[in-house]
C-alpha cells in the first residue's frame, strides 16, 4: 500500500512521530481517551532470489574475456559465502576458483587489488553492470538481479539443504532471527507446494475427479 507517492514503510515513518507529538498535546477523543494515530497495514517484504535453474545457467558461463572472468569469480564469492560487500568466508571449491582468477593476472603485484582494473580497483557500480549485462544475456528477467539477490540465494539454499537457521543468522551477521526466519518461511513455502504436488490424497482426489 502506498500513500501520496510514499511507501507504507515511510508513510509509518512521519505516523509515528505525528503520534508522538498528538500524545506530547494530550489532544483526546470523543470518548474522552488519548487520540490514537493509527498505522497503515505494510505488505510484508519477501526477498527474491534466483532459482536454482538459473543459477545453473549462470554458473555455466564460459567466460571468454578478463570482463567475464572477473565478474563470473565475484558472482561465485557472493553466493558461496553469502557475504556482504566487505565480508568473506572461502569455501575450497571458491578458493579454487580465486587461484584460477589470480593465475590470469600474473604480472600484478602482491599487493594489487584482488579484482584490478586498469584505472585502479572495481568498484561496486562497474560489477554490478557486468553482472546485470551477464544476466540479461541469459535470459534471467523479472527479477532484481544484484550480487544482494545472490546474497539471498545463498540464505535460501542453505535452509533447503538442511543448514541450521541459528547458524545462518551468525554467518549473515544478523542480530535477530528476524530476517532469517524470512528464509526458513521461503522453504517451508516450497514444501507446502511440493507436498501438494505429490500428495498421495491429492493425486487419489484428482483421479476420483476424472
Amino acid at each position: 500500500m502506498r500513500s501520496a507517492g510514499r511507501s507504507a514503510i515511510s508513510t509509518n515513518s512521519y505516523l509515528r512521530v505525528l503520534k508522538v507529538f498528538v500524545r506530547w498535546l494530550n489532544i483526546l477523543g470523543e470518548d474522552g481517551t488519548p487520540l490514537r494515530v493509527p498505522t497503515i497495514s505494510a505488505p510484508r517484504l519477501v526477498p527474491r532470489t534466483f532459482s536454482r535453474d538459473e543459477l545453473q545457467c549462470l554458473l555455466h558461463v564460459r567466460p571468454a574475456t578478463m570482463t567475464e572472468a572477473r565478474i563470473f569469480v565475484l558472482m561465485q564469492m557472493y553466493l558461496d559465502t553469502g557475504a556482504r560487500a566487505e565480508e568473506l568466508l572461502f569455501s575450497l571449491p571458491l578458493r579454487a576458483e580465486l587461484h584460477r582468477w589470480l593465475d590470469l593476472t600474473p604480472d600484478a603485484p602482491p599487493t594489487a587489488y584482488l579484482f584490478p582494473t586498469p584505472r585502479g580497483h572495481y568498484s561496486y557500480r562497474n560489477p554490478l553492470r557486468d553482472f546485470v549485462t551477464l544476466a540479461n544475456s541469459k535470459g534471467i528477467t523479472g527479477k532484481r538481479v544484484s550480487f544482494h539477490t545472490l546474497r539471498h540465494s545463498f540464505a535460501t539454499l542453505y535452509i533447503a539443504n538442511g543448514g541450521d537457521p541459528m547458524r545462518l543468522q551468525r554467518l549473515l551477521g544478523h542480530s535477530t532471527l528476524t530476517m532469517t526466519q524470512k528464509y526458513v518461511s521461503l522453504q517451508t513455502r516450497d514444501l507446502s507446494n511440493v507436498h501438494e504436488q505429490f500428495s498421495p490424497l491429492g493425486a487419489a482426489l484428482r483421479g476420483r475427479r476424472r
